[in-house]
């Protein structure tokens, strides 16, 4: 369970690495992902960083998340 503390922490980490800025499509579903990135490589969506376990990332561990946030490798990508 989450303190406030935690929350708290959270809340200054994610606004100052401007997390919304790019998981963020609909300013009414912040952090829900879907935005359109386009580069040079063509169009890439953002990810859905909510805690919902089905489409975000509930289910994640924080090793999970190190690997995605450092690596950019999602839980369900495999060993590469």
């Amino acid at each position: 369970e989450a303190t406030p503390e935690d929350i708290a922490r959270g809340k200054a980490l994610t606004d100052a690495g401007d997390c919304a800025g790019c998981h963020t499509a609909d300013p009414a579903k912040p952090f829900a992902g879907g935005k359109r990135i386009d580069t040079p490589f063509g169009a890439v969506y953002s990810r859905n960083l909510t805690p919902d376990r089905d489409t975000g990332l509930g289910g994640w561990s924080e090793q999970d998340f190190y690997r995605a946030l450092r690596f950019g490798v999602a839980p369900d990508a495999g060993e590469r």
